[in-house]
């Protein structure tokens, strides 16, 4: 190739490169939190031409409503925020191989026909790249990826991308591909299509003691479990997943195995579990956690936190001193002073928020709990008292210190008969006896 040819070609895609970044845009399609604190699907369109992109935020849109429609992730769906990217491809459609070969010219390089499967929907390394620059200028903090592919054919497929048609099922295909994207949920039919191998919902493994599901399965279930219609409504071990005879599945149905059923109860829970595995469900808090917290006798330190609940149901907040739980500390507010803690060395306040959703049986590396902790040095110093008396009255004013401490009196000094508590001390700087009054001591007792 001549000198002069290839400099034409780099101009050629210079220009190129300049016009898709000039008429590409994003749209925010649904937005519930910052994007640093929820997590994010990002769609894009391909195969998509310029007149095209007028139907494709309706098409993304049809894919999104649909997903956070379904259980288990309607519960969750304020957890989520989606995005829109448009990019313009040069003709309609994508690449098909059977029963005709029709290539045609698309930003991300889409074709079916993948592995000689028809619906099998994937993109090259070229669309990849061109995806993974695209999420770099515009989301870089994606959590999902979904290509919307501008075809009426039946086709997708789930990995670092979700793939899908806008055929007339897209919104359950772009379903099932999300429980493979997000939650690595693996195929429960065992028709040909890769290699077998074990995920969150199918397994080779026979034994009920050692199976990853085994707390679902009501005792007396037969393992394997017969795929009659008096199992259909159970969760056993079915044969027939992950495209082979020799693995099994949960249920004998789940939208991992049909497309119009639901995720099953171990689906469920792999998607809940996922969702908690990327999201902190405390959004903030007070004081920082990296200092040092000084906790003065009685004086109130107030910790706060704000939590992200699910749609319908309540989180449960716990609060510890030094890993001991607080009685009826379970609010998203924790006052502590230094009578709380122990007089010297660092104590620790700490603050679990849980989900506790029967949705989720076996948590094992505890996702579905998340913990903030404090340092904290309690100190009990002693309050500076000091008396001003006149001929009608005498004033007792004490410092801060005080708080927490009750004011005590005894009427005599002989013997020191029962104390008589008074008050205790919160906001009170001072308190004011008549001078006429019998003899009486004064005292400050901790509580």
């Amino acid at each position: 190739m001549s000198r002069l040819r290839i400099l034409l070609l780099a101009l050629a895609l210079m220009a190129l490169n300049w016009n898709v970044k000039g008429q590409t845009n994003m749209i925010t399609m649904l937005t519930n939190g910052p994007t640093a604190k929820r997590l994010n699907i990002v769609f894009f369109s391909e195969g998509y031409t310029t007149n095209d992109l007028a139907h494709y935020v309706a098409d993304a849109r049809t894919m999104l409503n649909h997903m956070l429609a379904t259980f288990p992730l309607h519960e969750y769906s304020n957890y989520f925020n989606a995005f829109a990217i448009s990019v313009p491809s040069n003709q309609s459609g994508s690449d098909h191989y059977t029963p005709t070969t029709n290539l045609v010219d698309t930003y991300f390089n889409s074709r079916f026909d993948t592995a000689g499967i028809q619906r099998l929907v994937t993109i090259d390394s070229t669309g990849q790249s061109r995806a993974n620059s695209l999420l770099a200028q515009f989301m870089p903090e994606y959590d999902v990826v979904a290509l919307v592919v501008n075809d009426t054919m039946y086709g997708g497929s789930g990995g670092s991308i979700l793939i899908s048609s806008i055929n007339s099922s897209s919104a359950e295909i772009a379903t099932h591909e999300f429980g493979h994207t997000f939650a690595s949920l693996g195929d429960e039919y065992s028709d040909a299509g890769a290699t077998p191998s074990e995920k969150p919902n199918t397994t080779a493994q026979t034994n009920l003691v050692s199976l990853k599901w085994n707390s679902w399965i009501v005792a007396g279930t037969p393992i394997p479990t017969p795929d009659t219609p008096s199992y259909y409504s159970v969760v056993g071990l079915f044969r027939g997943a992950a495209y082979s005879t020799n693995y099994f599945r949960p249920k004998h149905n789940c939208k991992m195995r049909t497309l119009g059923a639901i995720f099953c109860e171990v689906c469920g829970e792999a998607l809940v579990k996922t969702i908690y595995s990327k999201l902190s469900i405390i959004e903030s808090f007070s004081p920082p956690t990296n200092i040092t917290i000084k906790l003065t006798n009685g004086i109130a330190n107030t910790f706060t936190i704000t939590n992200l609940p699910p749609l319908t149901h309540s989180l449960q907040v716990q609060w510890f001193t030094n890993s001991v739980a607080v009685i009826g500390a379970t609010s998203t507010v924790f006052t502590a002073t230094g009578f709380d803690l122990p007089g010297s060395g660092t104590n620790l306040v700490r603050v679990d928020v849980s989900d506790l959703t029967t949705d989720v049986r076996n948590d094992p590396a505890n996702v579905m709990k998340n913990s903030l902790v404090w340092k904290a040095s309690g100190v009990v110093a002693s309050p500076r008292i000091s008396i001003v008396a006149t001929p009608a009255q005498i004033t007792l004013s004490w410092t801060n210190t005080a708080t927490g401490f009750y004011l005590d009196q005894a009427s005599t000094l002989s013997g020191l008969p029962p104390w008589t508590p008074l008050f205790l001390i919160s906001n009170q700087t001072g308190w004011v006896i008549s001078a006429t009054n019998p003899q009486s001591v004064y005292r400050l007792r901790k509580p």
